[in-house]
């Protein structure tokens, strides 16, 4: 997306701001919040406006990962973290969670500066006039599916928030909301992704601009939040009408792990992506448009944020059956494991200290660390898509998938299951687990061994991606899986409200 605006949460002032990628935030006072929409031009700078969340620490530049992986059965944090991120993100995988985390208070914060920017669009497209009504109603459906995606992503893990409908306009206003029902939260969701599914175009207007909502992406995310309010039949409804739509397809089983390193971005699989460029200022949350998922390799010299879970009892390769292609494009084993070395023209067993040097010290003995295991996803394939000559470990540009085409069948699948309809279940689930080059031999039929594969299998196809924990919540397992693998799980099902929230308004 290019040519973006921001607008603060209480649209009180406007700042302006544009550049060849993504944004450069520059202050330009003197635009009024009434005069500010009035064009096409301006209607469009404030729908990217809304996606600018997106990429804050507590969303998809990081925090997607630390919330969904790093406190489930995945990922082994080991306290390798140091540092303001290390600490907070030590927090959430020892469940010391507290009010004042870094990741908790980004998350709430951009969510609601999203949900603020939508509200605001909303209510002013109205005097926009130099507009077509193919354009407004794309721009409209944007900020009701915004709204809702930004209110998702806090009701699965906050619970009981604020639900704010409309556009606050005083510090007084904003500091005495109140929280809302979880059941109100979700039902706000379901008819915001609903309107926008009826506004929004199976592809934008202007095509090249990824990113951005569409049809697909309103009726995905339904098909996701019905499993959450298990109205299971509304779920494999609101996936049919994506597979309707005859847009998606699953890339080949040889190009699976191209969906994560930089090969396949914005694919007939993408439903969804959070987008990354290069550029800007690395540790601004206002200036990043850059992932910052280059902490999970080893090839950082000053930290390592995460590690994939492996004990003497317990190990994540143990949930991949023989010959699943996941296993191998989601985790790389050390001096068991081969990977490309694109510029060296080779391919040689992992980490090859003799192409590439600057792998953490924790790979280059390799008998203390044959077996040592790291995350694939979101290495780059081409090391251009490293950071800069200056500091490559700095940052990655490769997309962070937000819904992929298989979810839709995972999500038929299990609501298939829960309605006791086993045929129709193995149908969906064998569309993944055939991409992933494995048959249903093995699969079981009776409704718990079926439901129980559906989870592993769900777990296998979308690893590190962020779901595990959410999933694990909306099962009901938390505590049986998560004791299992050794995590330090105390009985947390809710994240709490940042102490800075709580400090300012009392009805929270």
């Amino acid at each position: 997306m290019k040519k973006i605006i921001y607008t603060s949460l209480l649209f009180l002032c406007v700042l302006t701001a544009c550049s060849d990628d993504f944004v450069q935030i520059e202050n330009q006072n003197g635009i009024s919040e009434d005069r500010f929409l009035e064009t096409a031009n301006q209607a469009n700078q404030a729908s990217v406006a809304m996606y600018h969340p997106i990429s804050n620490h507590g969303l998809y530049r990081m925090g997607f990962l630390i919330f969904g992986d790093v406190p489930s059965d995945n990922i082994d944090n080991g306290g390798y973290g140091t540092g303001v991120l290390g600490n907070a993100i030590n927090g959430l995988a020892d469940y010391n969670w507290d009010g004042s985390n870094k990741f908790l208070v980004n998350r709430w914060n951009a969510c609601y500066q999203g949900i603020g920017r939508a509200n605001y669009l909303i209510s002013k497209i109205d005097q926009v006039k130099d507009i077509s009504e193919s354009l407004r109603n794309q721009y409209l459906g944007e900020a009701y599916f915004m709204r809702a995606f930004y209110y998702y992503h806090l009701v699965i893990g906050f619970d009981e928030v604020p639900l704010v409908t409309k556009t606050l306009t005083s510090s007084a206003e904003a500091n005495s909301v109140t929280k809302a029902s979880v059941e109100d939260i979700y039902n706000q969701i379901i008819e915001d992704f609903k309107t926008a599914s009826t506004l929004l175009p199976v592809t934008p207007e202007v095509p090249e601009e990824f990113g951005r909502a569409t049809k697909g992406a309103a009726f995905a995310f339904l098909s996701r939040v019905y499993l959450w309010t298990k109205d299971y039949q509304d779920a494999v409804n609101a996936a049919i009408e994506v597979e309707k739509l005859n847009k998606y397809a699953l890339v080949s089983t040889n190009d699976y792990a191209k969906l994560f390193d930089g090969r396949l971005e914005n694919s007939s699989e993408s439903i969804m992506e959070a987008q990354f460029v290069s550029g800007y200022n690395y540790w601004s949350e206002d200036q990043a448009e850059t992932s910052q998922m280059q902490n999970m390799f080893p090839r950082v010299p000053w930290a390592q944020y995460w590690a994939v879970r492996k004990s003497d009892t317990y190990n994540v390769l143990n949930s991949f059956e023989n010959n699943d292609v996941r296993r191998s494009a989601s985790i790389l084993v050390a001096f068991e494991d081969m990977i490309e070395y694109p510029d060296a023209g080779v391919t040689s067993l992992f980490p090859d200290a003799d192409i590439l040097d600057s792998w953490n010290s924790r790979f280059q003995d390799p008998v203390a660390d044959k077996g040592n295991m790291q995350i694939r996803k979101y290495l780059p394939y081409n090391p251009s898509q490293w950071g800069g000559s200056q500091a490559p470990w700095q940052y990655t540009r490769i997309n962070v998938p937000i819904f992929r085409y298989s979810e839709i069948f995972l999500n038929k699948a299990e609501a298939y299951i829960q309605m006791s309809d086993s045929e129709n279940a193995l149908k969906a689930l064998e569309v993944v687990r055939t991409r992933a080059g494995l048959t249903m031999n093995d699969v079981p039929t009776d409704p718990t061994g079926l439901f129980e594969q559906i989870k592993n299998d769900r777990r296998n196809e979308l690893m590190f991606e962020g779901h595990r924990w959410f999933d694990l919540k909306r099962w009901g397992d938390l505590e049986t899986v998560l004791t299992a693998a050794e995590t330090e799980f105390n009985g947390q099902t809710t994240w709490p409200i940042p102490t800075q929230e709580r400090d300012i308004n009392p009805n929270l």
